[in-house]
């Protein structure tokens, strides 16, 4: 009777799950998700940026005539909705915005709808300018978003005061619309009064 050896093949093998600090980096399993991709929250109620949406009058420049007596010279910038759907404008100033107080720097007009707004020049603007020997030039940019639908009147009062502007992509806002500040001095002499 022959005694056979047999060799068994139980060696032992390294573990794989602890890690190790000489061990290459542990890769991720990532998995395709079921769900669908998120759509952009912002395409169910804002339409693309459209540089035609609206119309300045004047285009290119306001003027602000400086009068000696104190008073806050005023301009009048006239935005119009030009599209079939509602539109959200602002207007900001670009170089010095505290110089200047509007009213009603940001609305929304229905389709073909206008509004004036008043920009008038702070007092403090109004003297600071008047002393300088060059005036410094300063420049409006409208702002202009469209909707996809009418909103609800609650929701124009909300849009109105709402800073939303720093929220809404690139491609569906329009910032080219810009009005150059002109700024005058007139001096009335003797005959003037």
């Amino acid at each position: 009777m022959g005694v056979t050896s047999s060799t068994s093949s139980l060696a032992i093998q390294p573990m794989t799950l602890l890690p190790s600090p000489i061990a290459s980096p542990r890769k991720v399993a990532t998995f395709a998700s079921s769900s669908p991709p998120v759509a952009d929250p912002y395409a169910a109620y804002l339409r693309p940026a459209d540089a035609a949406a609206i119309s300045l009058n004047p285009c290119h420049q306001l003027s602000f005539t400086l009068v000696s007596h104190g008073t806050a010279p005023m301009a009048v910038l006239t935005v119009t909705n030009t599209t079939a759907f509602h539109a959200v404008f602002h207007i900001s100033a670009l170089q010095s915005p505290s110089r200047y107080v509007m009213e009603l720097p940001q609305g929304v007009l229905g389709p073909g709808r206008s509004a004036a707004i008043a920009i008038r020049l702070a007092p403090t603007a109004c003297a600071q300018l008047q002393h300088q020997t060059t005036l410094s030039p300063d420049e409006f940019v409208v702002e202009t978003v469209v909707l996809q639908a009418a909103p609800a009147a609650a929701l124009v009062a909300e849009l109105t005061q709402l800073d939303l502007w720093p929220h809404v992509p690139t491609r569906y806002r329009h910032t080219g619309a810009r009005v150059a500040a002109h700024f005058t001095t007139w001096t009335p002499s003797a005959h003037d009064l």
